[in-house]
């Protein structure tokens, strides 16, 4: 038995050797974290989250204001997650409210059939047990990469597309079939993510870096056939914020973060750092608030306030959430 480690090693050691752990302890662990406080669920703009009942790394997320519901899910590596872990990818998926006609429709047929059946319960997420029923291409939106980097740090990358389109060609000609808006979709789930790890950690990213390039059109044939071809009217987009205070990881223990920046990479280029000027709006993204929320004073959440930020190990990754959100707090009623 290994004696002398303190949490934060343990944390550390675990991430390093094991994709599962790392999400767990990232995604779990921070959502558990502020979800205990009122104050923060209001300032993130979150309702309620909810662990998927099949054990897998996979949250359901419920936003103020919005009939629609979210899932962050982890993407299985070739080695099911279960080796050393450079980074992982977590999925972005949008299960749309049919009440919400104009986004709803934006989805594939399959889709919407799914949604208003019996897979999906009140909470407008998949009922117990029937999440592996759904194709995991279905209602995906975005993916996130995150990737630990030395001295208490994790780099956040999101990559999307403005629409992502799929256009199906028949007897009677061709069709639009999918048209979701993956950038609209996926950014208040990055904007929770960066606010919560900035407001725990109580550091704003090191710097941002936004890339845009033409997007892709995904055109199906008979027989399964299919195609991908640039569409220089779509967009897609990358989003890299470097140096968020990795949750769990004491402040006394975290060293300066450098901007990581990838001058190799193509597209267009926006690119802030931390400093005075706050960075300018960017449609669909509540960048301001990346910045702010840092520096937001609120009631201590769970064993932890803007005073004791380095007695945080990993508190709140081993309470379990409920399996829904009780009537009115998540979903719909």
């Amino acid at each position: 038995m290994r004696t002398g480690l303190d949490r934060a090693e343990l944390f550390e050691e675990r991430i390093a050797t094991d994709a599962v752990g790392f999400a767990e302890a990232t995604i779990a662990g921070l959502l558990a974290f502020v979800g205990t406080s009122a104050a923060a669920k209001r300032k993130l703009g979150l309702r309620a989250v909810s662990r998927r009942a099949d054990g897998w790394p996979a949250w359901y997320v419920w936003l103020a204001g919005r009939a629609d519901a979210f899932e962050i899910v982890l993407v299985p590596s070739d080695e099911d997650g279960a080796t050393g872990v450079d980074g992982i990818e977590l999925a972005i998926r949008c299960f749309p409210d049919p009440a919400d006609e104009t986004l709803f429709a934006t989805f594939t047929d399959a889709e919407q059939e799914a949604r208003i059946s019996a897979v999906f319960d009140r909470t407008g997420t998949p009922a117990v047990g029937a999440a592996g029923d759904l194709d995991p291409s279905l209602y995906h939106v975005g993916t996130i990469g995150l990737v630990p980097r030395a001295g208490g740090w994790v780099d956040l990358t999101l990559s999307t597309q403005d629409v992502w389109c799929e256009i199906e060609t028949s007897a009677c000609g061709p069709r639009r079939r999918r048209s979701v808006p993956g950038t609209a979709l996926s950014a208040p789930i990055v904007d929770l993510l960066v606010c919560a790890h900035a407001l725990v950690g109580r550091q704003p990213p090191a710097a941002v870096e936004i890339r845009s390039a033409p997007g892709l059109v995904w055109h199906l044939g008979p027989g399964d056939s299919a195609t991908v071809r640039p569409d220089p009217d779509l967009s897609a987009l990358e989003i890299r914020v470097t140096g968020l205070p990795r949750f769990g990881v004491p402040l006394d223990r975290q060293r300066l973060a450098p901007a990581r920046l990838d001058a190799a990479a193509g597209g267009c280029l926006w690119l802030w750092h931390t400093g005075p000027e706050r960075p300018p709006a960017v449609a669909s993204f509540d960048l301001a608030s990346w910045w702010d929320a840092a520096g937001w004073r609120l009631p201590p959440i769970g064993a932890m306030c803007g005073c004791h930020a380095g007695e945080v190990g990993v508190a709140g990754r081993d309470e379990p959430a409920p399996s829904r959100p009780p009537p009115g707090e998540g979903g719909r009623a």
